[in-house]
């Protein structure tokens, strides 16, 4: 089951195949009970990172300054060196984000194998993918809940 929206990340069912989860340009909307938008339901948003710690300190007070409260953050570290690290603890600890960090050693592009593992650690029944150096506008949350 797929809903193309206009100005709105596809969606698809976590319970259908998913062959295109890791896809770097594209923002997904995952839901572990088809496609409805239950307004009772966690988000996880999920952050794809490489070595880009100033574009993720701005990515993340974007989702600081998010309209809906209730999501967290899952940031997924394809093996950053430790400033990632320091912008995440620095953030996390001047906002009220609940951000998980999802680290593996630098070893080549493994940006499918963080991902998987992030999706794992997340909490929410909605997934929603972006990248590290997208920010989002204030509404973003609100409009997938």
């Amino acid at each position: 089951q797929i809903e193309s929206v206009i100005d709105r990340p596809v969606a698809y069912d976590l319970k259908a195949a998913c062959p295109r989860v890791a896809d770097a340009h594209a923002l997904f909307l995952f839901t572990t009970d088809g496609l409805s938008r239950a307004s009772t339901k966690i988000i996880s948003v999920i952050l794809t990172t490489y070595n880009q710690p100033e574009w993720l300190a701005k990515v993340l007070w974007g989702y600081a300054s998010q309209t809906h409260p209730d999501f967290e953050v899952v940031v997924a570290d394809d093996g950053s060196d430790d400033r990632t690290t320091e912008v995440i603890d620095r953030v996390r600890h001047q906002t009220d984000l609940k951000i998980e960090h999802v680290w593996h050693e630098d070893d080549g592009f493994r940006k499918c194998t963080i991902l998987n593992h992030a999706i794992s650690r997340s909490s929410g029944d909605y997934l929603l993918f972006s990248d590290g150096d997208c920010v989002p506008r204030k509404t973003f949350v609100a409009n997938h809940h």
